[in-house]
């Protein structure tokens, strides 16, 4: 069991006006657009200590995004709103994902890029108060549009680590940006050809040291000024016919020369490189041959990777863990061997390590960090669950403390964060949305 409890509204509540819709919305309407929107929620959220940046996937002519600071005791205070124009679009737009620089997640100065379905987004820099100073602003750049089509293809995912930027987009294009004096695509463009949501993306510095392996296994001497890198990796469900779903990974090892000083003559910095690798977890049953996917019960509802975990909720009130493992290079074949068709094994593997049991209603939302995994769902419960232990991290995962009283406030849990103080939950309940904190004693 985890050696700490979770109560609820040690921090206040933000105020419940994420709704899906409007007060003058017929309920009919209403009823029509949350079955239109069941599969995704309305409120996009990020936050950093007690301040949290909500925006809402409705569409509006000028799409704002609300800060606000939750204190201990009394009511969460709106501090400021932040727009990426100062006139309103021709026509109706919506924030389609929020992402907070990773580098600066430690430090009062936070840097937010925003993301539109027009296909634009932008960047803010912002200062957060202190006892002596007002919360404060800057856009870093105008809307940028982040695609060359006619069509709009707004971006649904996105991480940031400066100088990178790593969008995927709805039409599942991956893009590769580069952050200095300005915005610029730093890197091929990749399409897949199929998407099978839900799908997770997550960026991380790979820090190396003198004479040491890289990620992948690959010697290198870290010098000064020498290419940052970092890796990618997009998770997804997938199918596995008939009947069986499964999940996948790509991996992308993404290296950044060194910015040119402001006295080069050329215009542009290098291109970033990247080297991909990819793997498909086994099925965890082999259904039959004649069976057909008749059922919706095992459908992935939601995904979540912290390296080198991946963790799966479904439809049927279960969590899948996977784990990413690396196998070593397979030895090169004999002269022997050379005429007959040998398939390596694969340098990267998922393997199916636990299915965990608790929920009473399909689970629709997880999220793992540092060990440690929270899930949501329609019975209204939140559960902790401990990954690993010790050691090798194989061990046996541990079920923590549901949240008592959760379950009895109405509503079902449509997607959670935490971090080392607190779990920041969605809840769709008969007024619409609201976020609902709870913190770990």
């Amino acid at each position: 069991m985890l050696g700490k409890s979770v109560r609820e509204a040690v921090l206040a509540e933000v105020p419940r006006d994420l709704g899906f819709v409007g007060v003058e919305e017929p309920v009919e309407e209403q009823r029509e657009r949350r079955e239109q929107r069941k599969a995704e929620t309305d409120t996009i959220l990020q936050f950093h200590q007690h301040y949290f940046f909500t925006a809402s996937r409705t569409p509006s002519a000028i799409p704002t995004i609300s800060v606000r600071q939750t204190v201990p005791s009394g009511p969460s205070v709106l501090i400021a709103t932040l727009v990426s124009s100062s006139s309103p679009t021709s026509s109706p737009s919506a924030v389609t994902e929020l992402r907070l620089d990773d580098r600066t997640s430690s430090s009062n100065v936070l840097r937010l890029a925003a993301f539109y379905s027009t296909g634009a987004f932008t960047l803010f820099d912002l200062v957060l108060p202190t006892s002596s100073t007002a919360f404060s602003f800057t856009r870093l750049s105008p809307p940028l549009v982040s695609t060359h089509s006619p069509t709009p293809d707004p971006i649904l995912l996105a991480r940031l680590y400066s100088p990178l930027l790593v969008t995927v987009s709805a039409a599942f294009v991956l893009r590769f940006w580069r952050i200095g004096e300005g915005i610029e695509e730093a890197g091929p463009r990749l399409q897949s050809r199929e998407s099978w949501w839900p799908v997770v993306l997550t960026l991380q510095s790979v820090v190396e040291a003198a004479e040491t392996e890289d990620e992948w296994g690959t010697k290198a001497e870290a010098t000064e000024g020498r290419e940052e890198r970092y890796k990618v990796t997009l998770a997804y469900s997938t199918p596995i016919f008939p009947s069986s779903w499964s999940v996948g990974v790509q991996e992308f090892l993404v290296s950044i020369p060194p910015s040119f000083p402001s006295t080069s003559k050329r215009s542009r910095p290098p291109r970033i490189t990247l080297t991909s690798r990819h793997a498909i977890a086994l099925p965890r049953t082999s259904p039959p041959r004649d069976s057909f996917p008749t059922r919706a019960t095992d459908l992935v509802t939601s995904i979540s990777h912290a390296d080198p975990w991946i963790v799966t909720s479904r439809s049927d009130n279960t969590l899948d863990v996977y784990e990413v493992v690396s196998a070593p290079p397979p030895p090169p074949p004999s002269p022997t061997q050379i005429h007959l068709a040998v398939i390596p094994a694969a340098p990267l593997q998922v393997l199916h390590r636990r299915t965990l049991f608790g929920h009473t209603g399909a689970v629709e939302s997880v999220a793992i960090e540092a060990g440690k995994c929270v899930s949501g769902g329609a019975d209204g419960r939140v559960k902790v669950w401990e990954l690993g232990g010790e050691g090798t991290g194989l061990t046996v995962l541990e079920e923590g403390e549901a949240v008592a009283g959760v379950g009895g406030k109405g509503g079902r849990i449509r997607r959670v964060w935490f971090d080392e103080e607190k779990i920041v939950s969605v809840v769709e309940g008969g007024e619409g949305e609201r976020v609902r904190v709870l913190r770990f004693d």
